[in-house]
């Protein structure tokens, strides 16, 4: 019975100090994390507000007048890449049609991994049209078309959690964090 307990408890000891050790190294990685992260926000707003300024002055600015735009940024650890995804309505100009367009790529580079384009026809319900440009780019594999916004949405999150996860799991309290599920709250009435 006494050696059970002594077992056990230095079975306890060594996870506490296993866990104490993973923490102490992920210190130094998760700093460098939030660094790049904070590197990457600063930069992901700067080329935003680049795209916005272009799209306002740029050679197609005539043609269209923005009715809203919006960005997310995130910082890919394993590639280094920082990303950007603008979201944007617009008001074509003469026809009463709207556009909107998604445009997912590295903030610093202006590589652009995937491009959406869609505007509304007078003759035609919304689900009816198709979008004007659709395309997806992976490292991986050639350029390809895609045939709507449920595809390219399909994509986009693809590569969003494939990147969030591998910068997601660096420490324990990450990893519980992934097992714990949230119970839902009901509103009275």
């Amino acid at each position: 019975m006494r050696h059970a307990s002594c077992a056990a408890l230095l079975v306890v000891a060594g996870l506490i100090a296993s866990s104490a050790l993973l923490v102490a190294s992920t210190i130094p990685a998760r700093a460098q994390t939030l660094d790049d992260q904070e590197r990457c926000a600063s930069q992901a707003e700067k080329a935003f507000r680049e795209w916005e300024r272009d799209n306002k002055t740029g050679p197609l600015a005539g043609f269209s007048k923005p009715l809203s735009s919006d960005y997310e940024s995130h910082f890919n650890t394993k590639m280094k890449k920082c990303l950007i995804l603008i979201e944007s309505t617009d008001s074509v100009t003469g026809t009463g049609n709207t556009s909107n367009s998604a445009l997912l790529m590295d903030a610093f580079e202006r590589h652009v991994y995937a491009n959406y384009s869609w505007v509304s026809s007078q003759t035609k319900k919304y689900w009816e049209v198709k979008p004007l440009m659709c395309d997806l780019i992976s490292a991986a594999q050639p350029k390809k078309n895609c045939a709507d916004r449920d595809e390219f949405d399909a994509f986009v999150a693809g590569v969003w959690s494939k990147y969030w996860s591998e910068a997601s799991i660096s420490s324990i309290a990450n990893l519980i964090a992934l097992i714990t599920v949230p119970v839902p709250h009901r509103r009275p009435g």
